[in-house]
């Protein structure tokens, strides 16, 4: 209210012209030109203390763009993004992490440009999500494992020996299965998958996103490793979920025949369906979802 009353001064004390305009209006005009002017400022007012009331400004995580690990078995500067949760920098407690994996023919830059960190922060702030370290590698189109397609680029061997240790030493993680989770989009659903499901003692929690499920030749197969573990070694597999877009023509229909595999398995998992295609909206779209089911498993 002192606000818009001093504003109201301001507004017609402010020029010489205006001043004088008051002085020489009939005092009768005047007063009901006073009221009528007051009359909307106290009805802007409440509508502006509601605005002020349903303002909060959210914490926001740091984004480190363009971090690098130098790595002995790829002989190449290996680049990578991170994001931080809000208070990493006061607190002094270790957080769960989640390695979010992007798609073919991208980089680790893509989640952060397409705008990950708002919906981290949202989530985190309503404590919807956990907070959490977030690590985005530079998959190099490898499908994060060995030798792909005929190549010799040994990518599952940097990421679980060189990668994933010294990201887990140079921050404040939680480096138990139960403090780290995987997930990726495309070329990251595969190698998400991949990881999780080879080895089920590092994850707590794989999504999927329109993962490119059914790699044949050029990748290891996800069926053959399923088939070569025991009804024992199936049950240990983390949590799992898939979702695609149902008008997703590259690999919905693999994602429709890793459904039913698992189900003749019986490995418990997730299968969402919803239209949409292999797009970024489709994906930002599926980011909740990650961030939720990763905090329920994160201890």
């Amino acid at each position: 209210m002192i606000y818009f009353l001093s504003l109201f001064v301001r507004i017609y004390y402010s020029s010489r012209e205006q001043f004088i305009y008051l002085q020489t209006m009939p005092k009768r005009h005047s007063f009901i030109f006073i009221l009528i002017f007051l009359s909307v400022l106290l009805s802007c007012n409440k509508e502006t203390e509601g605005i002020i009331a349903d303002t909060v400004i959210i914490p926001r995580g740091t984004v480190v763009q363009s971090e690098i690990i130098p790595s002995e078995i790829l002989q190449l500067d290996m680049h990578y993004s991170i994001y931080l949760p809000p208070d990493y920098d006061v607190s002094s407690k270790d957080y769960p992490v989640l390695y979010l994996l992007h798609g073919m023919w991208g980089n680790y830059l893509d989640w952060v440009t397409n705008g990950m960190s708002s919906v981290v922060n949202s989530l985190i702030y309503t404590e919807e999500a956990k907070e959490m370290i977030i690590v985005m590698p530079d998959g190099i189109d490898s499908f994060y494992c060995n030798n792909f397609n005929g190549g010799s680029l040994l990518y599952e061997d940097f990421m679980i020996q060189e990668f994933i240790p010294q990201i887990e030493n140079k921050y404040r993680i939680n480096s138990t299965q139960k403090g780290r989770a995987i997930a990726g989009l495309s070329m990251g659903g595969y190698g998400a998958t991949f990881h999780a499901f080879k080895r089920p003692d590092m994850f707590c929690y794989c999504y999927s996103m329109s993962g490119a499920l059914g790699m044949g030749a050029s990748a290891p197969d996800l069926t053959e490793i399923i088939n070569a573990k025991t009804t024992e070694e199936l049950a240990e597999i983390p949590a799992y979920t898939m979702e695609c877009g149902t008008e997703d023509y590259l690999v919905y229909s693999s994602n429709e025949s890793f459904d039913l595999l698992l189900t003749e398995k019986g490995i418990v998992h997730n299968y969402i369906e919803r239209t949409g295609v292999h797009d970024w909206t489709f994906w930002m779209g599926c980011l909740p979802k990650v961030l939720k089911a990763v905090s329920e498993e994160f201890e």
